[in-house]
């Protein structure tokens, strides 16, 4: 079985000041053996561009463990002049329950974090596999989001795009030409710049790359992030679990 049934399990959008970690209740169950992203969109901290840890973990009730694939901060310049996206994941080893089971996304440097946008996709896989980083790709832009790509293997790849806006605009993003764009979330309230918020397109596809070049001119600070996964075969014992046994 390849990837497949790509489904959003809802997104949630705060704006309090200080936030220590943000959480959400999924909107749809999910099976051992299934392959969870779980993705924030969050204010920065510090003045510098790259990945200084703003998410420090990702936990769910369900007691999954997640890894992260990739952060990047567009810093705009300031603290709290722009804005993260931070991207993890996990092959579920405990199966998860719509609107019980709740992930939590828990943030460093609070004081810096007053807008937030958290949640996550979920997607099927062979359930005796586990889905791995390939590569990652960011950039950081202020104008429409640039073309970003992973070179991998020629075999089936799970490639997503996430953009992080500092921004309130409800503006859906215009996907790239093959790609699959998913409904984007943003918080509102005061000024413009207070605001974060979160654009998606993925593509399931056979081959060694795939560009990413969606094309809206949002002309906000944007941090932005491609990820390309590949099914590998675990260990024996990592095997034996995601099977349910032992």
């Amino acid at each position: 079985m390849a990837f497949s049934g790509v489904s959003a399990g809802g997104f949630t959008a705060s704006k309090t000041a200080n936030q220590s970690s943000a959480s959400r209740t999924i909107n749809q169950n999910a099976s051992v053996g299934d392959f969870l992203v779980a993705i924030a969109v969050v204010d920065n901290n510090g003045s510098t561009n790259g990945d200084f840890g703003a998410v420090t973990s990702v936990t769910d009730a369900a007691g999954n463990t997640y890894q992260k694939a990739v952060e990047f901060q567009n810093a705009g310049n300031a603290t709290q002049g722009g804005v993260v996206v931070s991207i993890w994941f996990s092959n579920l080893t405990f199966a998860m329950t719509a609107n019980t089971t709740t992930i939590t996304w828990n943030f460093s440097n609070n004081t810096s974090r007053d807008a937030s946008v958290v949640g996550s996709i979920k997607l099927l896989k062979d359930t005796t596999k586990n889905a791995t980083v390939v590569g990652t790709a960011t950039e950081a832009i202020a104008t429409n989001p640039g073309s970003l790509n992973v070179t991998g293997e020629n075999i089936e790849h799970f490639r997503l795009r996430v953009v992080g806006l500092e921004s309130a605009t409800t503006t859906a993003l215009t996907g790239t030409t093959n790609w699959t764009v998913l409904t984007g979330a943003q918080t509102s309230g005061s000024s413009d710049n207070s605001n974060v918020g979160i654009r998606m397109e993925y593509r399931i596809v056979t081959g060694t790359n795939s560009a990413s070049d969606p094309n809206n001119a949002y002309n906000v600070d944007m941090a932005s992030c491609y990820v390309a996964w590949k099914e590998t075969t675990p260990s024996t014992a990592r095997r034996l679990g995601l099977l349910g046994v032992g």
